[in-house]
């Protein structure tokens, strides 16, 4: 599987758990670990910034917080589409 398309099956995996805090926990590991040996691409590389910054919204019990972590990950989503790395 190309890096791209790597990305692209990790952030439909943070969609899917939802709000299932250490399902989305072990989807950003995954992640890293992914960073750590070179095989991310730039699209990866945001999607990661972006799940470190949402992890006090990982942690949280509120609707709108969740809402709103969605709503950016559906747009990273598009992006993936879009992506010159495909």
């Amino acid at each position: 599987m190309n890096p791209a398309m790597a990305d692209a099956e990790l952030i439909a995996d943070l969609l899917r758990h939802d709000q299932n805090g250490p399902a989305i926990r072990a989807v950003v590991d995954r992640m890293r670990a992914r960073e750590r040996d070179r095989h991310i691409t730039v699209l990866g590389k945001a999607l990661l910034a972006f799940a470190d910054a949402a992890e006090d919204v990982i942690d949280s019990d509120s609707r709108a917080r969740w809402e709103t972590l969605r709503r950016m990950a559906s747009v990273v989503r598009v992006a993936a589409i879009v992506s010159p790395d495909y």
